[in-house]
């Protein structure tokens, strides 16, 4: 049963950016080894700000500062969690306390001169950072932060080299490459290195979508096609890209606009996310057509951008997934991949998009919560509407999971009334949100959805330029 509600999308007394900072911390605090990489976590959650969740962020750092610390870094782990909620002067007065307080132990880390960096204090910022690479000199992180120095001072040349060094000392580490691409755009390549690979079966790579960025890309597309087929779906204006990219991989094209159907379809896209799964479903229409003309079916699909850094992809093609569940690997909806016959329904998502998903936000759609269970955070199943009769009013993917668990007979019986009133902890496009659409249509399917190794990674920040 369909139900339309009123939802209420007020936000607490934080800045939605402050919230949006906080949720990777939330997640990242729990399993982050020591302390030193809790504070960098939180010093760099402002790299991932796609859904708002604050409570048990600063339930854990409230938690992590009374632990039996040395008074400096528990002022510095102070100082973070006010520079993330812009408590700007109490920020000032912890940093200036852990300094004072930590004497040459404070070296140790680069927060501190990060810290000062980020509150405009750049003479003090460079004499942290200096003093942490004498310490740490294979410090990727202190790299960083000089380059950032050396940004503020108009130093170019010498950002680039050190931001390069930071990359071959720490080329895996998502969260500086994240400040790196966002520092100096322009110089993260995916590496080619694919390791052992151990294909289930025939393996097809499908890249609908515009070619931005495609030359980081290239070296990373091409050692994949040695091992699987390239099926690419674009429009006119990269035709030229397209071709260069299928003669180097020996993949397909098809443009949207050579199809009257498909270029009429993607006029009334009324929406332009709508266009990228208008050309998935083109491309898994060439992908069955392939399989129709040499008479076989391939075992796994992956779906990927060329805009989209890849930090670690060795095992990329490693699909096998849980034996004998059909099951999706994600990063949202940017890159995933699984067995054929969890890739193929999401053709269909287009036209549920276009016909069924369209202006309807507000709507209650029933949800399968052992779907959700059996999955991981790889998608946003977070971003659909959970009555707040069942489980409250929910700041975060954690509790909310813990309450979907507690209280999984009660959505079995679920009858939306006319007054009820749902909390979702993701707002995307007011009229539509991809990535929440295509986490209902998974959950629709009952098609559970994990992480993999080979897919962390992030969209480029100059992807649009």
């Amino acid at each position: 049963m369909l139900a339309t509600s009123s939802r209420d999308r007020s936000m607490p007394a934080l800045r939605r950016s402050d919230l949006a900072a906080l949720e990777t911390a939330s997640n990242a605090l729990s399993s982050a080894g020591s302390r030193q990489d809790r504070l960098r976590m939180l010093a760099m959650a402002e790299h991932d700000g796609d859904h708002h969740q604050v409570a048990e962020a600063l339930a854990d750092a409230a938690s992590l500062i009374e632990q039996d610390a040395p008074p400096w870094l528990r002022h510095l782990w102070s100082a973070q969690v006010r520079d993330a909620l812009g408590r700007r002067r109490e920020c000032d007065r912890d940093l200036d306390a852990a300094i004072e307080a930590g004497g040459d132990a404070i070296a140790d880390t680069h927060l501190a001169a990060r810290l000062a960096r980020r509150r405009g204090r750049i003479d003090m910022a460079r004499r942290l950072a200096t003093r942490h690479l004498e310490v740490r000199p294979d410090s990727a992180a202190g790299h960083v932060e000089v380059a950032h120095l050396d940004l503020v001072g108009r130093d170019r040349a010498s950002a680039r080299r050190r931001l390069t060094h930071a990359i071959g000392l720490a080329p895996h580490d998502e969260l500086l490459l994240r400040e790196i691409d966002e520092a100096m755009p322009g110089l993260l390549v995916s590496s080619s290195e694919l390791g052992d690979v151990r294909l289930p079966g025939r393996c097809a790579i499908l890249i609908p979508g515009q070619l931005r960025r495609l030359e980081t890309s290239v070296p990373l597309l091409e050692a994949l096609s040695r091992h699987a087929d390239l099926f690419i779906c674009t429009n006119g204006d990269d035709r030229p890209k397209a071709q260069d990219l299928a003669d180097a991989t020996g993949g397909e094209v098809r443009i949207v606009e050579d199809d009257p159907d498909d270029r009429a379809a993607e006029a009334a896209s009324q929406i332009p996310s709508m266009k990228q799964w208008l050309k998935l479903r083109v491309a898994l229409d060439m992908v069955r057509s392939r399989e129709h003309r040499d008479g076989f079916r391939y075992g796994h699909l992956l779906k990927l951008r060329t805009d989209f850094h890849h930090v670690r992809p060795a095992g990329l093609l490693d699909l096998a997934g849980e034996s004998g569940t059909p099951r999706l690997v994600a990063r949202s909806d940017k890159v995933f991949g699984g067995p054929r016959e969890s890739m193929m329904p999401l053709g269909r998502l287009h036209d549920l998009m276009r016909t069924l998903f369209i202006d309807r936000e507000a709507t209650y759609w029933p949800i399968d919560v052992e779907q959700i269970l059996r999955s991981t955070d790889a998608f946003k199943w977070y971003g659909m509407n959970m009555p707040e009769r069942i489980v409250g009013t929910c700041l975060t993917a954690r509790t909310l999971r813990r309450r979907l668990d507690a209280h999984r007979a009660d959505f079995a019986t679920y009858v939306p009334r006319r007054r009820d009133r749902f909390t979702t902890i993701f707002d995307g496009h007011r009229r539509m949100a991809s990535e929440t659409c295509f986490a209902r249509h998974l959950n629709m399917l009952g098609t559970a959805v994990g992480d993999h190794p080979g897919l962390a990674g992030f969209l480029l920040s100059d992807r649009m330029t």
